[in-house]
């Protein structure tokens, strides 16, 4: 039995992957492990506690599955001609991105005008 068994964290991963809006989430889900060392441990919990408070005050931030702009980018770079349905998702995915932007911006400012918020989650590290 290994570390992340013997502390149930494969559970966990589990739970958290069933949350995971994207399929790049949930891999990078998978390849998390826990953080060993104090300093960053402490770096991190700061981090979480700072975007649960974002989340509290702002509501949830607006995610979208993204997963097949991989493969539309690399046909543009590969020089393809777009049809017009993956001309479309790409247009979806920059609004998805623009609200992000937004709803960051607006826990920056949150932050700055003494309220709390920003930061960006993370109780673990990506192996991957």
């Amino acid at each position: 039995m290994n570390t992340e068994q013997q502390i149930g964290f494969d559970k966990v991963k589990e739970m958290w992957a069933q949350l995971a809006v994207s399929t790049c989430a949930k891999e990078k889900i998978a390849g998390t492990v826990p953080i060993m060392d104090e300093k960053e441990l402490r770096h991190q919990l700061k981090a979480t506690t700072d975007a649960r408070q974002m989340i509290d005050k702002l509501g949830n931030p607006p995610l979208q599955d993204v997963t097949e702009i991989r493969e539309i980018l690399q046909a543009a770079v590969r020089g393809d001609c777009l049809t017009p349905y993956q001309l479309e998702r790409v247009e979806k995915v920059l609004v998805v991105v623009e609200r992000l932007k937004q709803y960051l911006a607006r826990g920056k400012y949150q932050k700055c005008v003494g309220d709390t918020g920003g930061g960006e989650p993370g109780l673990l590290r990506h192996t991957g």
